[in-house]
């Protein structure tokens, strides 16, 4: 009697539980698109949790993660929600999520503005809160 048995699951929305971290029975799930685990007690995304994973969508939104992992460019997400958490950094190797089309980052703790996002070509919606844009836009 395990999760795992759902071998078909492709969507698990799983918010307002008080998880302080996420199962490792989901990376098991072989069809697993979508996870959210938003409204959670949620402190860190485990390194390598979903590295075999067809995940494409994560949204971890107001949780207690500060930093997200190396190696997030194995996932081939599509879509990363990360808002309402204090993340005060990027890793090095988050440029290279080449399949990255949204990102929310709304209520990060940067100093500045993080260059690795820059470099995520297929990226086409961000959302990030306003003194975070440090020059990239002028708002006279």
């Amino acid at each position: 009697n395990s999760i795992q048995t759902l071998a078909k699951l492709s969507t698990l929305l799983v918010n307002n539980c008080r998880f302080e971290e996420i199962p490792s029975q989901v990376a098991l799930l072989p069809s697993l698109r979508q996870l959210e685990m938003s409204n959670n007690l949620i402190y860190a995304i485990p390194d390598g949790i979903f590295s075999s994973s067809r995940l494409s969508i994560l949204k971890l939104n107001d949780n207690k993660i500060t930093s997200v992992p190396k190696g997030m460019k194995r996932l081939q997400l599509e879509v990363l929600s990360l808002g309402g958490n204090g993340i005060a950094s990027l890793p090095d190797d988050f440029g290279n999520c080449q399949t990255l089309r949204s990102l929310n980052l709304q209520g990060a703790e940067f100093d500045v503005f993080p260059p690795q996002v820059l470099k995520l070509r297929k990226l086409r919606t961000l959302y990030i809160t306003c003194e975070k844009l440090g020059g990239l836009l002028d708002h006279r």
